[in-house]
């Protein structure tokens, strides 16, 4: 009588649980930042040119925004400071606490999920701006931080927090200045005819290239 051999087999089962990718960024201003009409841009008056300062617009208060691009370019800020001249721009997180007079900040750590954004966040790149006063009103004149890669903000659940200072690249001793200035939001009408005079280039060239 043969005997069958019976082999088992344990197969073992594994769940694959996703790897949590995210932003977390500790988000400030360590230096401040001075008005466009410094009568010194390279002395700025302490503090009476400080965007804080009771002389100036912002003295009540002051917007700053951490922005997130899919590239490494940022459009202008557009009326209102809710996004730029650049469709893929977008507001991550809007502070209001500046400190007088002279406009350094500490906006804190806050985790910004791809999630929430419906973006690879990581990939992308962060900046941030700080406007003359709370408005962006067309004409406001703002101030923009260095342009880095968001990948070392990378959160996987247990990594510390990684700062973005918005003065890097800044005087180590004035901070920066407000040389930027908010733009109107483009016009469904003004892209229109964007949109008409692209056609009708094309079409020129098309019949230009029949002769």
């Amino acid at each position: 009588m043969r005997i069958a051999n019976v082999v088992v087999v344990f197969f073992s089962l594994s769940v694959v649980v996703p790897i949590r990718a995210d932003l977390q960024v500790n988000w400030l201003a360590t230096l401040g930042f001075f008005a466009e009409d410094a009568a010194d841009p390279n002395n700025p008056s302490v503090p009476g040119d400080y965007i804080r300062d009771g002389s100036q617009p912002g003295a009540g208060g002051v917007i700053a925004r951490l922005l997130w691009s899919q590239d490494n370019s940022f459009g202008t800020i557009t009326s209102g400071g809710t996004g730029t001249t650049e469709p893929d721009d977008i507001v991550l997180n809007t502070h209001l606490g500046a400190f007088s007079p002279f406009a350094d900040y500490s906006a804190g750590t806050t985790v910004y999920t791809n999630v929430a954004f419906g973006e690879t966040l990581q990939n992308g790149y962060l900046t941030a701006v700080i406007n003359q006063d709370s408005a962006f009103d067309v004409g406001d004149y703002y101030n923009q931080g260095p342009i880095v890669s968001a990948l070392p903000y990378n959160f996987t659940g247990g990594e510390p927090p990684v700062q973005y200072d918005h003065n890097t690249g800044d005087d180590a001793f004035f901070g920066g200045q407000l040389d930027s200035q908010v733009v109107p939001e483009p016009s469904a009408g003004g892209l229109f005819l964007v949109a008409i005079g692209g056609t009708l280039l094309r079409r020129k060239r098309r019949k230009g290239w029949r002769h």
